[in-house]
């Protein structure tokens, strides 16, 4: 089955029943037994939902795609019989928003952009998108620019509005990496009062790793790269303190809400990966 499908781009899936008896590569009595609309956003799951093949007959299933331009499947799920071993199933994907949590050295910048370009996901990186409209010219930009040039943080109103400025303003079927927001309570509150107004949902993938390997790990970098702003343990303690302090208690209390999904931070990048694709595997089991 095709994986690399392009960015916001619809598919429809033919799968088809191959009698034991047919000959390989061949398209003799091949008929639709199951048809389905699929926004297609990443890897793609065929779905045959229990189905079965005519009593005595053996054979197998086996999937095409082509890619389309028609509107996906309606928000149901649903199974309708027509005959022995026909069924239609209509199944919609919905769209699951991710945020990334990590302590400081924990890679979740490299992971982030990693999935992203896998998985077609828009990252959403706080400062980043700070800068971006502090250089578009609009109102809000000139409010954000006018504290960026003058050293100051920007209110926590102001990045709010940036915040739903921006998801706003995307393809409400482009899913969402979120970077570093929400940092605190305050954050979280306003944030998930924003998903649920533009009808987002989504879940959190916390990338764990104590303190001291963090600190350990950092330190290390810095050596390697030449990187003077990460070569004080001080210095990286005090950047660890609004995680510790402040992002801790919001990922305590999305896993209240049973919305995150710890992966550990230890091992290669290639090894972490592979971790965080098995939660997104499971995020996508219960979507």
């Amino acid at each position: 089955m095709q994986k690399d499908h392009p960015k916001n781009k619809h598919c429809s899936f033919f799968v088809f029943y191959i009698k034991e008896d047919m000959q390989k590569n061949t398209n003799e009595d091949m008929s639709p037994q199951y048809k389905y609309r699929h926004n297609c956003r990443d890897a793609i799951l065929v779905m045959l939902l229990g189905a079965s093949h005519p009593k005595g007959a053996g054979g197998a299933f086996f999937c095409m795609c082509e890619s389309n331009s028609e509107a996906h499947a309606p928000l149901s799920e649903r199974r309708r019989a027509s005959g022995s071993h026909l069924h239609t199933i209509e199944v919609q994907c919905t769209a699951m928003d991710l945020i990334f949590f990590g302590i400081q050295g924990s890679g979740k910048g490299t992971q982030a952009k990693k999935l992203a370009y896998e998985r077609n996901y828009d990252i959403f990186e706080a400062g980043g998108e700070l800068r971006k409209i502090a250089a578009s010219g609009t109102e809000l930009g000139k409010t954000v620019k006018s504290y960026i040039d003058v050293g100051k943080l920007v209110p926590h109103e102001i990045i709010m509005n940036v915040v739903e400025d921006s998801i706003s303003k995307r393809n409400p079927d482009q899913k969402i990496l979120f970077d570093g927001i929400p940092r605190d309570l305050d954050q979280m509150r306003d944030f998930n009062s924003i998903m649920e107004k533009l009808g987002r949902s989504f879940c959190c993938i916390h990338i764990t790793l104590s303190e001291e390997d963090a600190i350990q790990r950092i330190l290390k970098r810095a050596e390697t790269e030449g990187r003077a702003d990460d070569a004080s343990e001080d210095t990286i303690r005090k950047r660890m303190d609004t995680f510790l302090n402040k992002t801790m208690l919001v990922i305590k209390e999305y896993e209240k809400q049973k919305k995150v999904y710890e992966v550990d931070g230890h091992g290669t990048i290639d090894n972490i990966y592979g971790r965080i694709i098995d939660a997104c595997d499971r995020i996508a089991e219960i979507t």
